[in-house]
C-alpha cells in the first residue's frame, strides 16, 4: 500500500469485514456494518485530530478518552436486547 490513502483504505475494509463477522455471529447492529465502520472511523479520527491539533488543551487522560470513545461506539453500534 505505497499509494497515499491505501493503508487507511485497507484498515477500513478490515474494520468493515470485522463488523460483518460480528453481525454474522448473531450480534445485531443498529446500522449496516459499513455504516458502523464509517461512524467509528469518523469518531476515532476526530478524537485523534483533537489530541494532535490541540495539545495545549487540558485533555483528560488520553487512555481514558480512547477507551471511552471505543465504549461509546460499541454501545451505539450494538442493538440492545
Amino acid at each position: 500500500p505505497a499509494q497515499p490513502g491505501m493503508g487507511g483504505a485497507i484498515v477500513f475494509q478490515r474494520l468493515v469485514a470485522f463488523l460483518t463477522e460480528v453481525e454474522a455471529s448473531g450480534v445485531k447492529l443498529n446500522y449496516p456494518a459499513d455504516v458502523c465502520a464509517e461512524l467509528c472511523w469518523m469518531g476515532v479520527h476526530g478524537l485523534v485530530a483533537a489530541l494532535i491539533l490541540k495539545p495545549e488543551f487540558p485533555w483528560s487522560d488520553r487512555d481514558t478518552l480512547i477507551r471511552g470513545m471505543v465504549d461509546i461506539h460499541i454501545k451505539g453500534m450494538v442493538r440492545s436486547a
